[in-house]
């Protein structure tokens, strides 16, 4: 199975580090981005296209917060900060919201730990990119989104591009 593309914002560069560190002993992660202010981070995020956001919440110094820059990409996101407690009506509202898979935990963490949560939450991203809804446009024909349950086959591809056979009845 190919590893899930990741990427990092935090804005301790020690805690990055050993993050970035311990993520990278996990197989089925590829961390991709890893930035500690979130300008470059944004950036960074809509060149890669990662698959999870890790983000910390609180960002010293910026207006911006973990939870605006998960609200901005709507991907599946995992939180950790050491004052998550002050944003517990934000995350829950995201939680409510299902339009993305959430996590969180705090910053006081272990590899061993971290590998663990992964192992629960990447069923939880499979799963919401097979029910992802991606936007076509056949020649000659309006826009329309399908999901990939929708597709019967793939007729092409050509790098990053797929073209689909839909069967409409």
């Amino acid at each position: 199975m190919t590893p899930l593309r990741v990427a990092v914002l935090e804005d301790d560069k020690e805690f990055l580090t050993e993050l970035v560190r311990s993520l990278r002993t996990i197989p089925t992660i590829s961390v991709l981005v890893y930035e500690q202010t979130s300008y470059a981070f944004i950036r960074k995020v809509r060149e890669t296209q990662p698959e999870i956001l890790l983000l910390d919440i609180h960002l010293n110094g910026e207006s911006t917060t973990g939870i605006n820059v998960a609200e901005l990409f709507e991907l599946p996101v995992m939180f950790f900060s050491s004052e998550r407690k002050n944003f517990l009506d934000s995350i829950d509202a995201l939680k409510i919201s299902n339009k993305f898979p959430v996590e969180e935990l705090g910053k006081t963490f272990d590899a061993k730990k971290l590998a663990e949560i992964f192992k629960m939450f990447i069923p939880r991203v499979r799963e919401y990119q097979k029910n992802q809804r991606v936007k076509v446009k056949p020649i000659g024909d309006d826009e329309m989104f399908i999901t990939p349950s929708e597709v019967s086959f793939i007729l092409a591809e050509n790098g990053n591009h797929k073209i689909y056979f839909i069967n409409h009845k």
